[in-house]
């Protein structure tokens, strides 16, 4: 499956949308943009979880991924991002600018919608 834009996420993402607790995962693409693999890293309660950025890019490393996109689950409904998530956000991007694994997007997936940073102007 080639990621081409945010909504190409979505259908991959429909497990989460309706968990009781925050789901926070990856989908690691290769240089064009195929995905490798999609892997769920941290739980957390019903309204935030615990992101580790090691642990985000050692599993980016481990698949030998060129770019990334985050996900988190609001079980709350309310698709807007935290503050929170917007630093997560910034110091991933930060992070694999170093890496040179390209954070493409962070989409934030409720029951009802979704919400992507990239769309809405936020990286």
């Amino acid at each position: 499956m080639q990621i081409r834009n945010p909504s190409d996420t979505i259908p991959l993402l429909k497990g989460i949308a309706s968990k009781k607790q925050e789901h926070f995962g990856i989908v690691m693409l290769d240089c064009g943009y195929n995905v490798i693999a999609k892997k769920d890293l941290f739980i957390g309660g019903a309204s935030r979880s615990l992101v580790d950025t090691k642990v985000v890019f050692w599993e980016l490393c481990k698949k030998n991924a060129s770019a990334f996109i985050v996900y988190h689950n609001h079980p709350s409904g309310n698709e807007n991002p935290s503050d929170e998530s917007i630093k997560t956000t910034d110091s991933l991007k930060k992070a694999g600018e170093i890496l040179g694994i390209q954070l493409l997007d962070h989409v934030i997936v409720t029951k009802y919608c979704y919400k992507s940073f990239l769309e809405s102007g936020l990286l």
